[in-house]
């Protein structure tokens, strides 16, 4: 028999409207043990970073200063590159200066989040991603990070440091391991 792994749809959001934060709570469980994180648009509100934290059983998003990241975008018309990087933040930074414009659908992801539920390792992503800037400019990269305390993470929060989003839509899977 071959191996038979796959993904499993977990919870998903999706808004043309304005909203502030957007919060998955209870997504992460010991059913899997690790999930994939589709974006495929998260326009905010004014040319903002994308954030994320995790969240815990409460439900509450953890503040303290135990994010860690690191990586790099590369912009379209010049090879220009932005080193986007954290040690010891409230958050994960995931990008720098996203556009507004839902046409061009502000900011897209694949992400990995290994292990979120298990509180014996610190849980780590890592994501790809690109978005066009508030000059009009397509920007790509890559990051990776942690949060640093053996703490089980149960759910995700993303959003924009000016607070609010104009559209999103993202979806949360489950990963099967074959």
């Amino acid at each position: 028999n071959l191996p038979s792994g796959g993904l499993v749809p977990i919870a998903q959001s999706q808004s043309t409207s304005a909203t502030g934060a957007v919060n998955f709570d209870g997504c992460f469980t010991t059913t899997y043990t690790n999930y994939f994180v589709i974006i495929s648009q998260f326009v905010p509100a004014s040319a903002q970073d994308m954030i994320m934290r995790f969240r815990d059983s409460s439900p509450a998003t953890l503040t303290g200063n135990d994010y860690v990241f690191g990586g790099e975008t590369t912009q379209n018309n010049d090879g220009s590159e932005t080193t986007n990087y954290g040690d010891n933040q409230a958050r994960f930074q995931i990008t720098h200066g996203v556009g507004t414009s839902a046409n061009k659908l502000g900011g897209t992801f694949a992400m990995h989040i290994h292990k979120p539920y298990d509180s014996a390792t610190y849980t780590r992503f890592n994501a790809t991603y690109s978005y066009v800037n508030s000059s009009g400019y397509l920007r790509a990269g890559a990051i990776g990070g942690a949060y640093q305390q053996n703490t089980s993470i149960r759910g995700v929060r993303f959003e924009m440091s000016s607070g609010n989003t104009e559209a999103h839509d993202v979806r949360i899977y489950g990963i099967v391991d074959s």
